[in-house]
């Protein structure tokens, strides 16, 4: 079972990237992405943000099926027993939190392009560290608890036994139930 949801998971990953890839070079070569820079206008923070949003939103649109399908994969595996509505609802806040995110570092991106081009990827390698190390304690503490839910556990015994683990292993456990 494992062989066959791997070889599943690979040919919607590569169907899915091979989609991606053919939609951007429609997008660049049909004239879509000049006709879209004309229309958005002059200011270089506006174009990026008319573009960016709609090849995101697009993307989107278009990686859903897969997404679809990758959900149908986890249930009928047994991988996951979220419901549609459940799905649907981590698919828009990762939406959201993603097109959030991500529209910054690109609008912050294109501006270090314009502001400093002969040393803009130093500076985009220093800010990218610095957002990996807040990334890893903010994403456990913040974006895990938006989609997932976590209860105290009943047993204290084994409570206890994650306890010694966790001071073991050097981790500090929060309680913030």
């Amino acid at each position: 079972l494992a062989r066959e949801l791997f070889t599943t998971r690979l040919r919607l990953a590569t169907a899915r990237s091979a989609g991606f890839g053919i939609a951007i070079l429609v997008f660049l070569l049909s004239g879509a992405s000049a006709a879209l820079r004309d229309w958005a206008g002059d200011g270089p923070w506006w174009t990026v943000f008319v573009d960016f949003t709609v090849l995101y939103f697009v993307l989107w649109i278009a990686g859903l099926p897969f997404s679809v399908i990758g959900h149908r994969l986890e249930v009928r595996y047994g991988l996951s027993r979220q419901t549609w509505r459940g799905w649907g609802l981590d698919d828009a806040k990762s939406l959201a939190i993603g097109y959030g995110l991500t529209l910054v570092a690109v609008e912050v991106l294109y501006w270090l392009l314009r502001e400093f081009p002969a040393t803009w990827w130093v500076i985009v390698w220093v800010l990218g560290l610095g957002v990996s190390v807040a990334a890893s304690v903010v994403a456990p503490v913040v974006f895990l608890r938006l989609f997932y839910k976590s209860n105290r556990l009943d047993n204290p015994e084994l409570e206890a036994r994650f306890r010694v683990l966790a001071e073991r292993a050097g981790m500090r456990v929060l309680m913030t139930f």
